[in-house]
């Protein structure tokens, strides 16, 4: 049991939630401006406007909040990372597909 004790002591200090997303928030027709602002097929873009649409428009049985941003602080706190902002990792996956 030595050892067994020996690893709840190493991980019990780490327990509980951690959120491990990219860091900031941003709304879906801001993204998905910037996606088609990073593309590097431009010419091959079939959408040319983006339209703000509220919420509202496309009702689900679950009510969602309004904002739901998850805040990594304890994340980085505890394992010593820093995450990507949400527009370095876009900027990342959009020259990867290039």
């Amino acid at each position: 049991h030595r050892y067994a004790d020996d690893w709840y002591s190493a991980f019990q200090p780490l327990t509980g939630v951690y959120h491990m997303v990219n860091k900031g928030a941003v709304s879906r027709y801001v993204w998905a401006k910037e996606i088609l602002a990073q593309d590097p097929n431009k010419e091959e873009q079939v959408t040319t406007q983006v339209l703000p649409v509220p919420s509202s428009t496309f009702p689900t049985p679950a009510v969602r909040p309004l904002l739901s941003g998850l805040d990594v602080t304890k994340f980085e706190q505890t394992f010593g990372l820093e995450l990507p902002t949400w527009q370095a990792s876009l900027a990342e996956s959009m020259q990867n597909a290039a």
